[in-house]
Order: structure tokens, then C-alpha cells, then sequence
């Protein structure tokens, strides 16, 4: 593969499920290898740049006490083509405001970059915990984030029939 990939960044904490964040790694690090393997016997270029990046980048234990090592902590990264915020299980009852505050900073700097942010789960209230994040931003939003964010930011000009859209330097066009 010519030129550079495109980076996608996991992020992560003790408060992951381990299936999602492995789940998600296993299928974008083999995205471009895994299929002229299963057709020709030989594996292809992987064609994405996969980080599992946490707030201070040292191993932990997620749910289930499934050990994370992750490659990088988040201050370390400063450019991402998109971040796939990880689910954060919480209980239903639990009170998200407050917490993350590194994170929630970071998200904002690589969404301010143009980073596209999404989330396996419906836990992308993780993202929503700072009011006014999205405010007078036009940058699309991908899956959950984007419908979590349409019903509480009133205000934001986020564009739900471009939350499917990758941007053109993300398909190499």
C-alpha cells in the first residue's frame, strides 16, 4: 500500500468490555489482510492504522478483568482521521457528569481537527457529558454520537445524512 494510512484511534477505559474493544481491533487491524488471504492464500496490506489509546496510555484490566496494554496514552496523539469512543458500562442509575475529564478534552481537540468520532454503543453519552461540546461545529458524526447528539444539542449543525460520510482523505480519493 502506497501512501499513509489512515489512523483510527480506540479509545479506552478500565470501564470497557473487553469484546468490544477487542471485537473492534481484531476487524479494522485485519481490514485489506484477512480477505486475498482467504482468496489467493496470502495475506494482503493492512490498510488502517489501529491505537488503542487511555487517558494515561499504562495497562489496566477492563471489564471482566481482561487485561488492556494500551499502545499510547492520549496526550501522545495528536492527529486522528476518527476515534471510536469504546463503551463505558455504567449502571443505568449512574450520574456520567464529571467524569472523563481528560477525555472529554482530548474528544474535543481531535473533533476540532477534524476527526470524526463514533461509538459501538448506546453508551455515547460518554461524549455528551460537557454541554455545549458540539455547539456552532459542522462536523459529521457517525452512528449513536450522532443520534445522541441531534436530541441534545439543539443548537449544533451536525448533519445526520452525513454521519455515514467518510471524508475523501479517508477513502484515499
Amino acid at each position: 500500500m502506497t501512501g499513509k494510512k489512515p489512523r483510527i484511534v480506540l479509545l479506552v477505559a478500565a470501564e470497557t468490555s473487553a469484546s468490544v474493544l477487542y471485537g473492534l481491533y481484531d476487524v479494522l487491524m485485519s481490514a485489506g489482510a484477512v480477505y486475498p488471504d482467504m482468496v489467493n492464500g496470502a495475506p494482503g496490506d493492512e490498510l488502517l492504522d489501529v491505537l488503542i489509546a487511555s487517558a494515561d496510555g499504562k495497562p489496566f484490566h477492563c471489564i471482566g478483568n481482561i487485561p488492556v496494554e494500551p499502545h499510547c496514552s492520549i496526550a501522545e496523539i495528536d492527529t486522528a482521521d476518527a476515534v471510536i469512543v469504546c463503551d463505558m458500562y455504567t449502571s443505568i442509575y449512574d450520574v456520567p457528569s464529571g467524569r472523563y475529564p481528560r477525555e472529554i478534552s482530548w474528544l474535543k481537540r481531535m473533533h476540532s481537527n477534524g476527526a470524526l468520532l463514533t461509538s459501538p454503543s448506546a453508551q455515547a453519552r460518554f461524549c455528551s457529558l460537557n454541554p455545549g461540546y458540539l455547539m456552532g461545529t459542522k462536523r459529521p458524526l457517525i452512528g449513536r454520537i450522532a443520534i445522541c447528539f441531534s436530541g441534545t444539542f439543539q443548537r449544533s449543525r451536525s448533519s445526520m445524512n452525513r454521519c455515514f460520510a467518510f471524508r475523501p482523505r479517508l477513502t484515499g480519493s
